[in-house]
Parts: structure tokens; sequence; C-alpha cells
């Protein structure tokens, strides 16, 4: 199977590191796949790289839901003793492909920042479904790089689409059999939002993840199910705006 661009990325700390490393919560926890084969030899290396294109990438499993306010979801979260793992400043930026339009595509590329530390991800097409699952790929980027990161990528072609600003509060849901995220956002010109996040390594997973979060949507009284992504939201805004103004004058 051939290296796409995304996996490539991943690649140079795989190999420095013996690693595969991908956070299952953005507070930093991370999940890891060891890879097996060691030594600097042309076999060893062509072992790791087979090993590399054999492993399934990590899948993404996601509801959001519009809400009003975010003060009750929490104090019904610290009632049930849901662990608080983070408060982010998060500052993303989405960029777009020079040859291939990602509103068509489906998928999506980012370099978010987060309380000053910079990650990058990649967003597969969604798959169909009642719950967004798509393939996800993140990495985490030295201190003080994204600058040059950006510059990187603006000469490869890339530009910048827009930027979301948000805080976020993170949370672990206490009685989920997979690690279950819920993310509280309240969004700039947006408004508030929850997502409820699985990670998982397997297809065979998507079954269970997809009830979990079914079932704490309903514990939480999660009920307005938004399917548009931020920027998308952010994009439909603008426009709504420009021809309003447009038909003012």
């Amino acid at each position: 199977m051939p290296v796409g661009p995304a996996r490539f990325l991943q690649m140079g700390k795989m190999f420095d590191t013996g690693y595969n490393q991908r956070p299952v919560v953005e507070a930093g926890a991370c999940h890891r796949r060891k890879i097996s084969a060691a030594g600097s030899s042309p076999t060893a290396a062509r072992l790791r790289l087979e090993q590399f294109n054999a492993m399934q990438p990590p899948l993404e499993v996601e509801q959001k839901y519009r809400v009003p306010s975010l003060a009750p979801l929490h104090q019904r979260l610290v009632a049930i003793q849901a662990r608080r793992l983070a408060d982010e400043e998060q500052l993303d930026l989405y960029l777009q492909h020079p040859a291939r339009d990602f509103s068509i595509s489906g998928e999506a590329f980012r370099l978010r920042r987060i309380n000053g530390n910079a990650v990058i991800t990649y967003k597969g097409p969604r798959q169909e479904g009642p719950i967004k699952v798509r393939t996800e790929i993140e990495l985490p980027l030295a201190e003080d790089t994204d600058g040059d990161w950006l510059e990187i990528l603006e000469r490869l072609g890339f530009r910048r689409v827009h930027t979301i600003r948000k805080h976020r509060s993170l949370y672990l849901w206490p009685k989920a059999a997979q690690p279950l995220s819920v993310m509280l956002d309240e969004v700039d010109g947006l408004g508030f939002f929850v997502e409820l996040e699985v990670i998982v390594d397997h297809p065979n997973q998507l079954a269970q993840a997809q009830a979990s979060i079914q079932n704490v949507a309903l514990e939480l009284g999660l009920e307005v199910i938004e399917t548009r992504s931020y920027l998308r939201q952010m994009l439909e805004s603008k426009e709504q705006s420009a021809s309003s103004t447009t038909k003012s004058r």
C-alpha cells in the first residue's frame, strides 16, 4: 500500500522513536502502537515500513450537539464525578489543499494551537452512519515550530481558509466501556456546543462506540444534533452576512 501524505508525516516520528502516537483525548493522554522491528539495517527499515503501512489509522467517532448554555452541563458532569482533564483556549486554522477541494471530498486539514502548543490534524471523509465516523491523524509539533510548518505548507500551495477560536473544557466520562471524551465548547461567533468523542482502533469497535455516545447524550439530555463542522457553520454565517449586506444596499 502506498504511503499517503498524512501517513508520511507520521513516519519521521515513528522511525525516530519506535512508536506511532496519537492522543486519545486532547489533554495529552496518548494511545500508542508499538513498532516491533529494531535496528538500522535496510531489512529492518523495510520491516518497519511494512508494519507502518499495515496499521489501521485511528477512527474518530463523534457527535456534536448545540446547547443554550454550558453551566448546567458542567454541574451535571461534576455531580457524576466525571474527570475534568483540561481547560483549553484553542485556535484552529483550516487549510485548503492546492489540488483537492476539501469541501467536496469531505476531508479537513488544520493547524491547532492549544494554550500555546500546536498540533496538526488530518481528517478523512465521513463514513455513512447515524454518527460521524472518520479517520483522524493528529501529530504534536515541536515547540515554536508551527510558524515554520505553516510557511512550508503555504509554499507548497496550501492556503488559509478560516480561523476558529473557542474555549474548550474537556471531561472524561466515568462510566464508559471505551474512553469517551465530553467536550464543552464556547465557539466565538457560533455559541455553545457539546462534542462527544470516542477514538477506536478497528472498525469492529464502531458499534459499541456509537452506542456509548448515544447513551451519554441521553443521560446528559442532549437533543439538538449539529451535523455541520464549526468551519462549515462559520463559512455559511459569513455567506449569509455578505448576502444580507448586499441586499440592504
